[in-house]
């Protein structure tokens, strides 16, 4: 992985980090109760947006906050 990161750098334009959890797809600020992503970066909710409404996950798959999927 570190390889393939380190060639293609001046390509990559978003980079996510996946951790297995179950059938969750964790949105981003998750240790912020009241998570408060789209006030403090608006740019990064809008790609999040954009991939929970593109992508076909699993029957069951909680998608959202920790504090809201807990």
């Amino acid at each position: 992985m570190k390889n393939f990161m380190t060639t293609r750098k001046n390509e990559l334009k978003f980079v996510y980090n996946f951790h297995c959890a179950g059938k969750w797809f964790v949105i981003p600020y998750s240790g912020k109760m009241l998570n408060n992503l789209r006030k403090e970066r608006p740019e990064i909710k809008k790609i999040f947006d954009e991939i929970v409404s593109q992508v076909q996950f699993p029957e069951g798959t909680d998608i959202g906050p920790v504090s809201d999927i807990l």
